[in-house]
């Protein structure tokens, strides 16, 4: 049973994002499993995620196409696989709405209800299949936005139905709990015990295509040229063949495609170093080829 109190121990999100960190936490397995309260900034935010997750974190960032996207000052992610559910928060710090109306754009869900809540305005979307349910919530401010999202086998879900009656919206010391019963005083979150997910090593890889669910992307970074790599280059584009291991682990690359064959090193060891929730078929984790493409200019300053 989880009781609200504002003096409980979270994590607070935002350091993170100052911090840039990219790093893991880890569950015991076959253990219950405990659940850590992260918390936005200022407090404003709170959620409760199962321990062992994976976050990531990046500084300013556009979403969309220029001159019209719109800019993130910090962004945070944050996501667990547990039993076969993927839970995720993502953090964006900026003009919340205007940052919504890009990601909405993205969205490949059905829209549920929108409406307003404790200083919030919020947005539901959700997604089935035969094999799979999808579930998105934005909440958003002046300030910024959070998004939540669940993958399971099932709309009812226990994991999932936890972690969105976990989340709190504060303005003014007042908690709200816009996902449980307008009279609930707490909200109980499941006792789970961690069953160690099947995993198919890399021989029997499959395309993205074929996955019931694809990788999970929390961290895809940048490559950092030198001087003498940008020498000449206004400029860079790259088409990439990624093996995304069931291990969490990116195990294979291979350049179909760059600008100059002088930065390949460097594009290919910022692909190794993603950060990512396995995808996922028949119930098991498995590896996948996935080809990717970007470009960007060169500051040659």
């Amino acid at each position: 049973m989880l009781k609200f109190n504002k003096n409980c121990l979270f994590l607070i999100l935002f350091t993170f994002l100052q911090c840039g960190v990219i790093y893991s936490q880890t569950a015991p397995k076959d253990k219950f499993v405990k659940w850590e309260g992260l918390s936005g900034k200022n407090g404003e935010f709170i959620v409760f995620m199962p321990e062992g997750y994976l976050a990531a974190s990046k500084g300013e960032i556009y979403l969309g196409k220029m001159p019209e996207a719109a800019r993130v000052e910090k962004q945070l992610k944050v996501a667990r696989h547990l039993n076969g559910v993927v839970l995720v928060m993502e953090y964006y710090q900026g003009n919340g709405k205007e940052i919504y109306k890009t990601l909405k754009e993205r969205e490949k869900t059905t829209f549920e209800k929108e409406g307003e809540i404790n200083g919030f305005q919020f947005a539901h979307f959700s997604a089935k299949d035969e094999k799979s349910y999808q579930k998105t919530h934005y909440y958003y401010s002046k300030k910024g936005l959070y998004l939540l999202k669940a993958f399971s086998k099932t709309e009812n879900d226990k994991i999932s139905k936890g972690f969105f009656e976990s989340v709190r919206l504060i303005n003014q010391n007042n908690p709200v709990a816009p996902n449980a019963p307008q009279d609930a005083k707490s909200t109980s979150l499941p006792n789970v015990i961690e069953q160690s997910a099947q995993r198919l090593d890399d021989s029997m890889a499959i395309e993205v295509k074929e996955a019931d669910r694809k990788p999970i992307i929390l961290h895809q970074g940048r490559p950092d040229f030198s001087s003498d790599m940008r020498r000449g280059m206004s400029s860079f584009s790259v088409k990439l063949k990624v093996l995304y291991s069931s291990s969490g682990k990116v195990s294979d690359v291979k350049v179909l495609k760059i600008s100059s064959k002088l930065l390949e090193r460097e594009v290919i060891e910022t692909a190794k170093k993603t950060v990512f929730i396995p995808a996922e078929k028949d119930g098991k984790l498995v590896s996948v080829y996935q080809t990717i493409e970007y470009s960007f200019g060169i500051e040659t300053r």
